[in-house]
């Protein structure tokens, strides 16, 4: 349970660092977009990803 806690703490500061990315005013290309939209796809699947996760260690948190 305190694994899954941090696990969420952490993609949701991830999440919240890349948000801008999404907005219509984002001076990314649409690969880029495309790059990020996938990139905080796995990451809101954390969570069932690492459910059997004991330690934070045993997460992979992707990279953009």
């Amino acid at each position: 349970a305190e694994c899954q806690s941090e696990i969420r703490t952490r993609r949701n500061r991830l999440l919240v660092e890349s948000d801008h990315t999404q907005l219509p005013d984002s001076p990314l290309t649409d690969e880029q977009k495309a790059a990020y939209q996938t990139y905080r796809q796995t990451l809101r699947d954390l969570p069932q990803t690492y459910a059997d996760a004991t330690s934070i260690d045993q997460v992979n948190f992707p990279s953009i």
